[in-house]
């Protein structure tokens, strides 16, 4: 009877951290997988990960590496694996692995998901799912204590508690929460427990209120000052954040255009302020105007504005030439040297 209890709580202890392997990478990055606890000796299995070279197209077939930290003291080594691509690595005072009395924390990388550990107490043995690097932000929760037993909090990430009845039986329980999918967010606003739809890009327009217009491609100079104001134009279940900054290339006061360094609001001037004169042999090249974001904030369930926005770009250009702005210097039409009234 004893024995099945030993195995019930085994079991229940391998299965507790499987939850949290749900989305982890085939491979990850160093270091991928860790036993949150680890006191005396033990030992982890788990089947090696394979990637593909991109160069080579070969199979890397590297060892798995490992990191054991017991106190203030680290080790490094690698564990091979068999022919399946298992790797059986023990932790013992045979070969310089174990922890002693210090607690510690093995890192493990190059090893897919679905891995375990295991570590000895006297003549019984707790195993728990190695962990992916990944899921330890996520929300913990410690476990209930129902008395006869001592629960102690381990490890440096606080990850998991070592739990030992008064029988002696002992049990490994994770403290970190399942991730669970969460729907998107309904079409009235973002709630609790949904996801945003985040899609960011500068918009560009003119006019105020209800007569503001998008800006395209060009923007031609009129006879009054045209005003190109930026902001965020979010797409999906969003609002508009606030503390946006903008720049703006390509203004110059000499050409006729003028940014706004608090707002990045941009004004462009009528055309009849030099650029566009008649007898200016540039007014017939535009110039570009480029406005880019720096900074922004969201607050709530509204995710925050990447680093890294899209620059939007527009080009001034001059209005043509009217009949009576074209030089008359030069009759294109000569007399008819034909006439027909004689």
């Amino acid at each position: 009877m004893k024995n099945y209890i030993m195995a019930l709580v085994m079991i229940l202890a391998a299965s507790g951290l499987a939850f949290g392997q749900a989305d982890v990478e085939t491979v990850c990055p160093d270091p991928c997988h860790v036993a949150p606890y680890f006191k005396g000796s033990g030992g982890f299995v788990g089947e090696r990960a394979m990637a593909d070279d991109a160069k080579t197209m070969d199979k890397d077939e590297g060892a798995v590496s490992f990191v054991v930290t017991c106190g203030n003291v680290t080790t490094t080594g690698t564990a091979p694996a068999d022919a399946e691509g298992i790797v059986r690595q023990a932790f013992s005072m045979e070969n310089g692995l174990a922890c002693g009395e210090a607690d510690g924390k093995i890192e493990i990388s190059n090893l897919k998901a679905g891995g375990w550990y295991w570590i000895h107490d006297g003549i019984n043995a707790a195993v728990s799912s190695l962990v992916n690097t990944g899921v330890l932000k996520n929300a913990q929760v410690a476990p209930t204590d129902p008395g006869g037993v001592t629960i102690t909090k381990m490890g440096k990430d606080g990850a998991a508690s070592f739990v030992k009845h008064e029988s002696g039986m002992v049990g490994i329980i994770p403290h970190i929460h399942p991730t669970a999918p969460m729907a998107p967010c309904a079409a009235t606003g973002p709630t609790n427990n949904c996801v945003v739809n985040a899609s960011y890009s500068i918009k560009l327009t003119t006019g105020t209120g209800a007569a503001a217009k998008p800006v395209g491609a060009t923007v031609t100079r009129g006879a009054a000052d045209i005003v190109v104001t930026p902001g965020i134009d979010a797409k999906g279940n969003l609002k508009t954040g606030s503390g946006q900054a903008f720049t703006v290339e390509g203004a110059n006061k000499d050409l006729g255009i003028n940014a706004d360094a608090a707002t990045g609001a941009v004004t462009i001037t009528p055309e009849d302020k030099g650029r566009c004169a008649a007898d200016n042999i540039d007014r017939g090249t535009a110039i570009k105007v480029t406005v880019k974001v720096s900074t922004a904030m969201q607050d709530g369930y509204i995710p925050a504005l990447p680093e890294k926005v899209a620059d939007a770009s527009f080009m001034v250009a001059c209005p043509a030439l009217t009949a009576a702005s074209s030089s008359q210097g030069v009759d294109l039409v000569p007399e008819n040297p034909f006439p027909t009234d004689r």
